[in-house]
């Protein structure tokens, strides 16, 4: 049976973060934390067609008009497993075709710090865009990766900002980072 996800908007007031919790089924919950100044511009859901899996959509940027973007889609599948080298091998592939337009050329593979499950991305300057003005949409560093947090749930990380060491790609990483998969507590 296909099950709807359904979103829920959580405000943890004292913490200063927003929880987004996903109903993945009738037995397991995921959750995400997006730090205050931050604005969810969209969190949808996707439905299953055929045997595609479902998952969501989230976006997310900081709410004082800093340039940045956070895109992470989620999908349920039917069993992915946590294979790190099939993970590893995926992100140098999305990889590969980023390096030929950017600063670093060869771009080693770094690790998401995940609280359960496993994810690895790339970091890319564009070398047309160094040292010139840009217009607000677009980016001078742009972060793709691949997030495995269960057998049965894997994701997909665009992150955009003009400065890879800046706040804002350091809060985007923190925002993959809070990912949690577990079980649903009834009450």
């Amino acid at each position: 049976m296909i099950q709807r996800l359904v979103v829920s908007l959580i405000f943890l007031a004292l913490s200063g973060l927003q929880a987004l919790e996903f109903d993945l089924s009738e037995h397991q919950l995921m959750s995400l934390a997006i730090p205050d100044g931050w604005s969810i511009v969209r969190a949808c859901s996707l439905e299953a067609t055929n045997e595609d899996p479902q998952g969501y959509v989230v976006k997310a940027r900081p709410s004082n008009g800093a340039k940045a973007t956070l895109i992470l889609t989620v999908l349920m599948v039917k069993n992915e497993g946590l294979d790190k080298e099939l993970l590893r091998k995926r992100v140098l592939d999305m990889i590969n075709q980023m390096n030929v337009n950017s600063v670093e050329k060869n771009q080693e593979l770094l690790q998401f710090s995940l609280k359960k499950g496993i994810g690895l991305y790339g970091l890319f300057t564009d070398a047309s865009l160094v040292g010139k003005p840009v217009t607000r949409d677009e980016f001078r560093v742009m972060a793709v990766g691949h997030i495995i947090l269960s057998k049965k749930v894997i994701g997909f990380v665009s992150l955009f900002a003009d400065d890879k060491e800046g706040e804002e790609m350091q809060t985007m990483i923190k925002v993959v980072n809070s990912l949690g998969v577990g079980p649903r507590i009834r009450k």
